[in-house]
């Protein structure tokens, strides 16, 4: 699914943190354009995800859960074109980076 969407033009493709766990998928969202790894601290995600009943691989103990994912999850996105930590970043600065680096291109 990642490839074929990946074909299209001039759009945004948000995948699942899992979507990078193939290397089929990660090579497709490569060939289809930059690739932004949006970060933050171990500390905002769980405050994020904590009354998120959407999510089903932190379900339980929450900060537990959190701190797994991040750990085995620590060079998925090593891939990426551009990285963002979003720890208390208005979401305005984040959009002013990725548009600032899609220009460098």
């Amino acid at each position: 699914m990642i490839k074929q969407t990946m074909e299209g033009e001039r759009q945004v493709v948000s995948t699942g943190g899992g979507a990078v766990l193939k290397a089929e998928n990660c090579e497709a969202m490569r060939r289809g354009g930059l690739v932004v790894a949006l970060t933050a601290s171990e500390e905002t995600i769980i405050e994020r995800v904590r009354h998120d009943r959407t999510r089903p691989l932190v379900q339980g103990n929450v900060a537990e859960r959190v701190r797994h994912l991040m750990e085995t999850r620590r060079h998925a996105y090593d891939f990426a074109d551009l990285k963002i930590d979003t720890t208390g970043v208005r979401v305005e600065e984040i959009v002013e980076r990725i548009v600032a680096r899609m220009g460098e291109a």
